[in-house]
C-alpha cells in the first residue's frame, strides 16, 4: 500500500468525523464551549494541503484534503448562519429556522427506540 493510500485514508477518516460536528451543529444550532479558531485553522491547512499533494502527485491524499476542506468550510459557514440567527441577523436574507420547529421535524423523521 503506497504512503498516498495510507495518508489518504487518514484524510478521509478525518471529513468522516467532522461530519459528526456538522450533525450535532445541525441539531444545536448554536456552538458553545468549543472555539471556532482551531478549525479555521485546520481549513486553512487543508486549503494549502490541496496545493502540496497535488504538486507531490499525490491524488489520493489531494481526494481525501478536499473532503476534509469541504467539511470543515461546511461546519464554519453553518457556524457562521447559526451565529448571525441567535444576534437575530440573517446574512442570507432567509428566516432562520427555529429550534423547537427544528426539533419538531427531527421527531417527525426520527427512528422508534425500543424502551428499556
Amino acid at each position: 500500500m503506497s504512503d498516498d493510500l495510507v495518508n489518504s485514508l487518514f484524510e478521509f477518516g478525518g471529513a468522516i468525523a467532522l461530519l459528526f460536528n456538522i450533525r450535532r451543529l445541525l441539531i444545536d444550532r448554536e456552538l458553545k464551549g468549543i472555539s471556532w479558531l482551531p478549525v479555521l485553522f485546520f481549513t486553512t491547512w487543508g486549503f494549502w494541503n490541496l496545493r502540496f499533494y497535488s504538486n507531490l502527485d499525490q491524488q489520493w491524499s489531494f481526494r481525501g484534503a478536499c473532503a476534509i476542506v469541504v467539511a470543515n468550510s461546511v461546519w464554519l459557514a453553518m457556524l457562521a448562519y447559526f451565529h448571525a440567527c441567535t444576534l437575530g441577523t440573517d446574512p442570507i436574507e432567509k428566516p432562520c429556522v427555529s429550534v423547537s420547529k427544528h426539533q419538531e421535524t427531527l421527531s417527525k423523521h426520527a427512528v422508534p427506540t425500543r424502551s428499556e
